[in-house]
């Protein structure tokens, strides 16, 4: 098979099924279709041969046992699933629970603060910072108006000349 830097996007997919095919992973539709592609196509049919070969090879290998006997997790049973979205829906509300109170406890302390009680410098720093965020976003609005474009007088009058 020569080696090509870019497969065609039909070959690039007739090696994928070739790959899926020895797996016997196919449907019958996608089998007829490769073979249609492999009848027209030499460099797809070479491709084939390697991964049958390679295929065949690494099936013939006694497969390896682990030096480390291990037991692969049983399934989950029902018992244990219901214990986890039981979990999951408490913790829901334990987090909805937290959310509610937080704000309960903060409109409970603006409600009984007074006006007098809050420094007169916080108020001027809070009127100085509420100023610059206003500059800052007028600023950010003239940027988005579009500006008049100045064409030179030559290049305009060299534009209706050419319309002429």
């Amino acid at each position: 098979m020569r080696k090509r830097a870019i497969l065609p996007a039909e070959c690039a997919q007739a090696c994928q099924q070739l790959s899926l095919r020895a797996d016997r992973e196919l449907s019958e539709f996608e089998i007829v279709l490769l073979e249609a592609h492999l009848a027209v196509c030499a460099d797809c049919r070479a491709f084939e041969k390697g991964v049958a070969g390679f295929t065949t090879l690494l099936r013939a290998v006694p497969l390896e046992q682990p030096i480390v006997a291990f037991q692969l997790p049983r399934g989950r049973s029902r018992a244990n699933a219901l214990v986890a979205s039981s979990l999951r829906a408490g913790s829901a509300a334990a987090a909805l629970a937290i959310v509610a109170l937080t704000g309960l406890a903060t409109l409970h302390t603006a409600l009984h603060r007074t006006p007098s009680g809050v420094p007169s410098a916080n108020v001027g720093e809070t009127r100085l910072v509420l100023d610059l965020h206003e500059r800052q976003l007028q600023h950010l609005d003239s940027l988005g108006r579009t500006r008049k474009l100045v064409v030179p007088h030559g290049l305009a009058a060299a534009e209706r000349d050419g319309r002429r």
